[in-house]
């Protein structure tokens, strides 16, 4: 005869009693564990081979741009050659190995300006204070972050911004690669910040400056723009013009170089080498891994269908949400502070990005970080309000592609699938529908009451 036990109590479970902030840490301590072992495995490895181990390698493309620059080698920032060979002779030099990779430069040439001065240093202290640089990018952006919070919250939960984020694949790979992630963190919390506190030509003016990086600003502008009108325009146009002129002065011949070679620098580097598309976090390069994998040429027209479709379904629904926010005039709130509905509409576009990019790397992830911090201080806002089944399903997707960040770049190689691209519209196409159907999110699911993520671990 079948024994039949008491079927265990698992909300007795210390965990599961446990409130949001104590689950959180406990996560971020469980992260630093698994980081902490995966960096010792590296390091053991490297000991046994004889070349640098190649921190920080993705600054070598800032450092030749600023490098051309301040040679006045202007025509060369974006031939393909000239880069190659100085990033050999500069690895050379440095002793250190870049096979044969070498790194393009992608950028508007203006930001080239950025690195002239860091160029006169040798390559190795550029690099450490190009690195230096960041992190206190990175700090003053966490600073904003946590301004997002309601004011009463506890500095326990406070402390789970910046942790979390340094605890992140993304925050280790624009790090440990020298990226510019974190002044982008910095410029899009700050141009957030004006957004929510309704500065339109202050939002619009430092949302100009984050055009250094267009993947980065393009959906931002079109969104903010619609949402707070023509004095954000203003705001860009302002930005935009001193960029220009300062490029025009500065960089004569360069805006023509970058308007005519960097697309066929982009397309030369996708279809004549064996990308990393495992790497990118849009939906042209999901479909492009499903279905082509590593091979070279270009994209199959099957591809191309399914990456304008996807692509458009997503942008279609962002700026149908703008524009009916913008009509129904709902978006602030009768106290005068940033509404839900603003709020929202915020962190649905910055969610939405990466996919509706052509070209959006993986350490970009890092901006997910407004969102996230966005998402929780509504939830933070109404603590006695039922933690719906809606709810509930986007606090998991943003868990489950945190975790799988630290994975995906390996997994997509090997299966040619990129879970990240997926988990990532899911979570964009439920952040749009939480944004603009509020009031139905209020009528719906019978959860149980969820803790105030306010209350002291």
């Amino acid at each position: 005869m079948r024994c039949m036990g008491a079927a265990p109590n698992w909300s007795n479970l210390a965990i599961v009693r446990a409130s949001a902030a104590k689950r959180l840490w406990l996560g971020a301590a469980g992260t630093a564990i698994f980081i902490a072992t995966v960096w010792t495995t590296h390091a053991l490895a490297a000991r046994s081979t004889t070349h640098a181990p190649g921190f920080g390698l993705d600054f070598i493309a800032f450092y030749t741009a600023g490098s051309l620059v301040d040679q006045g080698r202007l025509g060369e920032l974006y031939n393909l050659e000239s880069v190659h060979q100085y990033q050999r002779e500069l690895s050379a030099a440095n002793h250190f190995d870049i096979g044969r990779a070498y790194g393009p430069w992608w950028n508007p040439p203006f930001y080239a300006l950025v690195f002239a001065p860091l160029a006169r240093l040798p390559y190795l202290t550029a690099s450490a204070i190009w690195i230096a640089i960041n992190l206190v990018c990175f700090g003053f952006a966490c600073f904003l972050l946590c301004r997002f919070l309601p004011g009463e919250t506890e500095w326990q939960v406070r402390a789970l911004v910046p942790v979390l984020s340094i605890l992140s694949a993304p925050f280790i790979l624009a790090i440990s690669h020298a990226q510019n992630t974190c002044t982008s963190l910095l410029l899009l919390t700050a141009t957030v910040t004006f957004w929510r506190n309704r500065g339109p030509v202050l939002a619009g003016m430092v949302g100009g400056l984050l055009f250094y990086k267009p993947q980065v600003a393009a959906v931002l502008a079109v969104v903010l723009v619609i949402d707070l009108g023509w004095r954000a325009a203003i705001g860009y146009a302002l930005t935009g013009a001193a960029l220009l002129a300062t490029n025009l002065m500065a960089l004569p011949g360069t805006l023509t170089d970058y308007l005519h070679r960097l697309p066929k620098n982009v397309h030369s580097f996708q279809t004549l080498t064996a990308y990393p598309w495992e790497q990118h976090v849009t939906l042209k390069a999901f479909w492009r891994l499903l279905l082509q994998g590593h091979t070279l040429g270009d994209a199959t027209v099957i591809v191309t269908i399914l990456s304008i479709a996807s692509t458009a379904m997503i942008g279609i629904a962002l700026v149908w949400l703008a524009v009916r926010m913008r009509i129904t005039r709902r978006t602030i709130a009768d106290d005068g502070q940033p509404g839900r509905r603003r709020d929202g509409l915020i962190a649905a576009t910055m969610t939405a990005t990466p996919l509706l990019m052509p070209f959006y790397f993986d350490y970009d992830l890092l901006l997910l970080a407004v969102p996230a911090v966005l998402f929780a201080a509504d939830r933070m806002r109404q603590p006695q309000t039922r933690f719906r089944w809606f709810d509930r399903s986007i606090v998991i997707l943003w868990t489950v592609l945190y975790a799988w960040q630290m994975i995906n770049t390996d997994v997509g190689a090997m299966f040619h699938l990129n879970l990240s691209v997926l988990l990532l519209a899911a979570l964009a196409s439920m952040m749009i529908v939480r944004s603009s159907r509020t009031e139905m999110l209020d009528a719906i699911g019978e959860d149980s009451v969820q803790p105030s993520l306010r209350r002291a671990a």
